[in-house]
């Protein structure tokens, strides 16, 4: 939400509100940047993850970061609004948000989907094996793609 601020910022022409500007559309970017390595691997099973990985992000990051500036230049140029840049970050922002609170499963502490559950000590083996339903968590997910695919299979 501070984007419109720090493009108002921007085209202030003070070189000390500019680099302030900066610096906070930076600090932003950077924790989002930041979590990506972290939440990415979490969304595929361990034996598509890589290549699946690869062609998602890609495939996203050409799509939305390519066309990103003929779309914001040709809104720019039907409003004749210089903060539409900071209106498309905060619509696709929201949209993000959206979809990471409703459609991403917390993960951090499980294992990843299709990895053995890994512990970092002894006294955690004991708690894998009380409790091997937290530990395989992923399992019923699994089950459901599977049937889906069976279904599919069968069209």
């Amino acid at each position: 939400m501070l984007s419109a601020p720090s493009f108002l910022l921007i085209g202030s022409g003070n070189t000390i509100l500019l680099f302030s500007s900066l610096m906070i559309l930076a600090v932003f970017s950077s924790s989002f940047q930041g979590t990506m390595p972290s939440l990415l691997p979490s969304l595929f099973f361990t034996n598509v993850r890589n290549g699946a990985l690869a062609i998602t992000y890609n495939l996203s990051a050409s799509l939305f970061g390519g066309t990103t500036p003929l779309i914001v230049s040709w809104l720019i140029s039907q409003t004749n609004n210089r903060l539409i840049p900071a209106y498309y970050t905060i619509f696709t922002s929201i949209i993000g948000i959206i979809m990471v609170t409703w459609f991403i499963k917390e993960t951090s502490g499980k294992s990843l989907r299709g990895s053995p559950p890994v512990v970092e000590e002894y006294h955690e083996i004991k708690e894998i094996l009380e409790k091997p339903e937290e530990a395989l968590w992923w399992h019923e997910e699994k089950k459901e793609i599977e049937e889906k695919k069976e279904e599919l299979g069968e069209i």
